[in-house]
């Protein structure tokens, strides 16, 4: 038994001392961003809104401008990064404020679409929205600035943050455009396209570079020509895990993965709503419709993971 103790601990001891020194190699991993006491009020009226049955349109525009209120205290000085309080993840600073800037901008572009270029907060600050967007874009795309968010490479985190950087820019056309230099348009084609010409890990992956190659088809970067063999190749992916009926395999050997329930019909929808120039297959158009399969992936005490049930209740 003391034997038995003595081996678990030192395995325990040379796992931490692993974890820790690779996780020492990454970007701002000991950075801690402290939280804004503007949340503490803000947090109690969210759950007091939707702790109730059926909450209001009043109630989900009032959620939209919790999210967009961190734009006043988690954006860096520059307007490329986003990062918020917590305990860091694996892929260091620069990427996960690029994760933070790319997916809130998505809610962003969506309030200038439907609402305004502006923003009143809860906090009684006004936000830019329009500005904000334009300003972190061109300096995050700009290898010459030193907010760049670096190289997208095989494999990369940045490929699916480039996801949302181009529906943030098929949402807002000339909105943004006019707000950009020829030498940031420049800037911002020349990163997406790297996103495009990446290996990705496949699957649902094969998304984002469909999505940074419909924007790029559409701006005039690609030609129908040039985007065929990348379309074609992403699509190929897509199609060897998809099992029927608007299902995804995720090569979890047949059961189908979580980003079912919202990924694979978001960016679907996205792709033949906001691009001219992208014509998906019938297997693939179709999916969006059966979005309402997703119910199934809830119940008042149970929580789809992954092809599996965590019970929460």
């Amino acid at each position: 038994m003391y034997v038995a103790l003595v081996a678990i601990s030192a395995i325990a001891t040379v796992a931490f001392l692993y974890l820790f020194f690779r996780r020492g190699n990454v970007e701002g991993w000991s950075v801690r961003f402290t939280p804004s006491k503007v949340y503490e009020d803000l947090d109690a009226e969210l759950k007091k809104r939707f702790a109730q049955q059926n909450p209001s349109r009043d109630d989900y525009l009032f959620a939209a401008k919790y999210f967009l209120q961190a734009y006043t205290k988690y954006l860096s000085d520059d307007g490329a990064y986003l990062n918020y309080p917590g305990e860091p993840g694996v892929h260091g600073l620069r990427v996960e404020g690029l994760e933070g800037f790319a997916r809130l901008g998505v809610l962003a572009a969506s309030w200038i679409v439907t609402q305004s270029e502006n923003v009143s907060l809860p906090s009684g600050e006004t936000v830019d929205l329009l500005g904000v967007l334009s300003k972190g874009i061109q300096n995050g795309t700009d290898p010459s600035h030193s907010s760049f968010w670096g190289d997208i490479g095989d494999r990369d985190q940045r490929i699916v943050e480039a996801g949302d950087i181009a529906v943030i820019v098929a949402m807002l056309g000339s909105r943004l455009d006019e707000r950009f230099s020829v030498e940031g348009r420049k800037n911002l084609w020349a990163w997406l396209e790297t996103a495009v010409t990446a290996e990705n890990w496949g699957g649902n992956w094969s998304l984002f570079n469909l999505m940074c190659t419909a924007v790029l088809t559409d701006a005039g970067h690609f030609t129908q020509q040039s985007a065929k063999p990348f379309i074609e190749q992403h699509l190929d992916s897509l199609r060897s895990i998809y099992i029927g009926n608007g299902w995804f395999d995720e090569s979890l050997g047949g059961r189908p993965d979580l980003y079912n329930a919202w990924q694979f019909p978001y960016y679907i929808y996205m792709l033949q709503t906001l691009s001219r120039s992208f014509s998906p297959p019938d297997w693939l158009a179709k999916t969006p419709e059966k979005i309402s399969r997703t119910l199934v992936f809830f119940h008042p005490l149970d929580f789809h993971f992954m092809g599996g049930v965590l019970h929460i209740g």
